[in-house]
């Protein structure tokens, strides 16, 4: 009879030892999960006391010009026209997309001011157009990781000839390179879809 309690009380600690191993690793995604919540939550209420300062300043825009600049540098870090600065303060819904069209403005994104909403670079405005802007991404990449890999490798056999070290680390390059290549062009291809998806009225985009 002993035996079976403490037989029992055994298997009743292991399952505890078994929940409690996986209440501790679900705790730490739910902690970070929280703390990822409450760090947008601050971004945003952050986003939001600079946007009523920039409205109070839009007011004399000429006057306050030093002063929005300053605010406008600590969300995006791409140079804005003074149309476009008026425009993201005053029109609905698009200074939440501030951050976003600097990263597009670069290449494949713009404003239509007469209609008053995002507009895609004539880099991608048309079908055809998207087909030579891809064409010209994957033939510039491709073109480089040849020429990278045939330029290198005739420096690396000049200096150790046929060796197993002279082919490892062309190696270990040409995968380094095409890694790099590969996520650059991916990069690129994201914030072509970006700006596609961003096209519109501000206050439309979800």
């Amino acid at each position: 009879m002993a035996l079976e309690v403490i037989t029992i009380f055994e298997n009743i600690t292991t399952i505890a030892k078994y929940i409690a191993t996986l209440i501790g690793s679900l705790a730490a995604p739910i902690y970070i999960y929280i703390k990822i919540n409450q760090f947008r939550s601050e971004k945003a209420t952050e986003l939001h006391d600079k946007y009523k300062i920039l409205k109070s300043l839009i007011s004399e825009p000429e006057t306050n010009m030093p002063e929005i600049l300053i605010v406008l540098k600590g969300i995006s870090k791409v140079e804005l026209t003074r149309e476009e600065i008026i425009w993201f303060i005053n029109e609905p819904g698009a200074f939440m997309k501030l951050k976003e069209y600097g990263n597009l403005k670069w290449r494949y994104s713009n404003i239509n001011f007469e209609k008053g909403e995002f507009d895609v670079s004539k880099r991608i405005a048309t079908g055809p157009r998207i087909a030579i802007e891809t064409t010209k991404i994957v033939v510039s990449c491709y073109s480089y990781i040849v020429f990278f890999t045939i330029g290198f490798k005739w420096i690396i056999t000049a200096s150790y000839g046929e060796s197993a070290i002279a082919t490892y680390v062309i190696t270990f390059a040409f995968l380094l390179n095409f890694t790099m290549i590969l996520y650059g062009s991916a990069y690129i291809f994201r914030l072509m879809n970006k700006a596609i998806n961003l096209k519109g009225k501000p206050s439309l985009i979800k």
